[in-house]
């Protein structure tokens, strides 16, 4: 868990003469960043892929959880993926988990051929099935578009928790922002700070298809 911050100041006078509100909206421009940033964290662990605790890195085909290269969105592999995850085995490597993956994460350029497949349609034959509507919920993160290797990336919401752990103070889910005056000074100090973690707790619950 780490503690993100940003400050700046204004004078009084300033803020008086603000007759185009640049600085009104302050607080809003102040969650934009916080969602960026929350959304930057998140692809920064999946690129840089870590080691776990096993010496092996997160996505490796030993954790059966890495597509082969050149891997598109299609049933094909979109099916593996899920096999993969729905199969995978616990700390014993006998006990299967069951738990097939809740969210599509992919980038901003995939969205269109995502939303495709999982598309909901009226079939009118058994031929003409989507079987993967309503399977996923997508996930768009722009911040993906240009990380190599990274064409998709499956998660599960597991029963015990999640694999790839993202940790947020209860009491602050989002930005907390304050201002305050600055003795002897006419300067205003407007303050807003983000308590945030991203984390790999384990393998078993996500899977990464190769761009």
């Amino acid at each position: 868990m780490y503690t993100y911050g940003r400050m700046f100041g204004i004078t009084r006078e300033a803020l008086v003469n603000d007759d185009l509100g640049a600085f009104a909206d302050f607080s809003r421009a102040y969650g934009v960043a916080a969602a960026s940033l929350e959304g930057q964290l998140l692809v920064d662990l999946l690129a840089s892929n870590p080691t776990m605790g096993d010496t092996v890195a997160l996505f490796d085909a030993a954790h059966s959880n890495l597509a082969n290269p050149g891997a598109a969105i299609t049933d094909t592999t979109l099916s593996g993926a899920r096999l993969a995850l729905r199969t995978a085995t616990d700390l014993d490597g006998t006990t299967i988990i069951e738990a097939p993956p809740k969210y599509l994460v992919v980038p901003a350029a995939l969205e269109t051929v995502a939303e495709k497949y999982l598309a909901v349609l009226y079939p009118a034959t058994a031929a003409e099935v989507n079987p993967m509507q309503g399977k996923f919920e997508l996930i768009v993160v722009p911040q993906l578009d240009g990380q190599i290797g990274i064409g998709l990336v499956l998660l599960r919401r597991s029963r015990s928790g999640a694999d790839v752990g993202i940790l947020v103070l209860k009491r602050h889910a989002g930005p907390a922002s304050r201002c305050s005056g600055r003795l002897g000074d006419s300067r205003d100090e407007f303050r807003a700070t983000l308590d945030y973690g991203v984390g790999a707790i384990g393998w078993r619950g996500a899977y990464k298809g190769n761009s």
